[in-house]
């Protein structure tokens, strides 16, 4: 026999427009506060923006839904977040630059309140056309984001990863984690 789980409170619509959303992901801190990601495509930009939703342990939404990647005129898709044991979380994701071609994997560090903390992070150096970014964080907020890039000099994609610490400093280098 199954059990089903009981369900916890209604049906929570997360981005105040219900146009273009693709890409969600939630984190969940110790107390069951989380946070939601996703990407949402603008029409009147026609450029695609990740965005970012706080949440308690109710469901209660805490603000408002923020634009974590601006204004710039680039694609922005494939967010990921991580939450640490304080409700402390970082979102990943990748961009793309229609005019250079420039495809690169970025970050932004925030408090349990939602507030920003530093600023923005490219996170590849070596790799290039970035894809996929994934990030996943310690109960003390350090964190590793990995990636899919491409290698010109092979003409082909591989696995990358980088390390940082909960103050989003570097630890290491961008490493290749696949051998083939």
């Amino acid at each position: 026999a199954y059990a089903q789980p009981a369900k916890l409170g209604s049906e929570i619509k997360v981005s105040t427009t219900t146009n273009g959303i693709e890409f969600p992901t939630v984190a969940v801190d110790n107390d069951g506060d989380f946070a939601v990601t996703w990407g949402q495509y603008d029409t009147a930009s026609s450029y695609t923006y990740v965005y970012m939703q706080r949440y308690d342990n109710t469901g209660a939404a805490q603000g408002s839904e923020v634009k974590v990647t601006g204004n710039s005129a680039l694609f922005f898709a494939a967010p990921d977040i991580a939450m640490d044991d304080d409700g402390d979380f970082v979102v990943t994701w990748s961009s793309y630059n229609s005019t250079t071609g420039a495809q690169n994997i970025h970050f932004q560090r925030f408090d349990a309140t939602g507030t920003k903390q530093g600023t923005e992070t490219t996170v590849n150096v070596n790799s290039t056309e970035t894809i996929s970014p994934e990030i996943a964080m310690d109960d003390d907020g350090d964190f590793v984001i990995v990636w899919t890039g491409y290698e010109s000099a092979n003409s082909s994609y591989a696995l990358y990863m980088q390390r940082y610490d909960n103050t989003g400093t570097a630890q290491g280098t961008e490493t290749k984690v696949n051998t083939s």
